[in-house]
């Protein structure tokens, strides 16, 4: 029987997320994160259709240390804003994990 304690992300006693520490492969780093829940994620998606997904607003919400303004997002390296971001949604479970054979192949498509 699916538990439901375990597929709930952690909070603390006033009901807010739990920072994660998750490894930025591309950087070789580590950041923490907020996780995106899955109400969280069908906001972004209902947003992203009709302006795109904003790395920007993912980026500034959901990584917590090192802490990002809009601003200081936008002003990321490419490189960096892309790598965090994946890190952030593979974390969260909304991407495949580095090293999934079928990874690739969902990412290109």
């Amino acid at each position: 029987m699916l538990n439901k304690e375990t597929n709930i992300w952690p909070r603390n006693e006033k009901g807010e997320l739990l920072p994660q520490e998750v490894q930025v492969p591309d950087l070789k780093d580590s950041i923490r994160i907020l996780p995106i829940t899955w109400g969280a994620w069908k906001e972004l998606i209902t947003q992203s259709k009709e302006s795109g997904l904003d790395d920007v607003k993912i980026l500034s919400k959901y990584c917590v240390e090192p802490k990002f303004t809009e601003e200081e997002a936008k002003l990321l390296k490419a490189k960096t804003g892309d790598a965090i971001t994946k890190a952030i949604l593979r974390a969260s479970g909304l991407l495949p994990e580095v090293g999934d054979p079928l990874a690739a192949a969902k990412e290109t498509s």
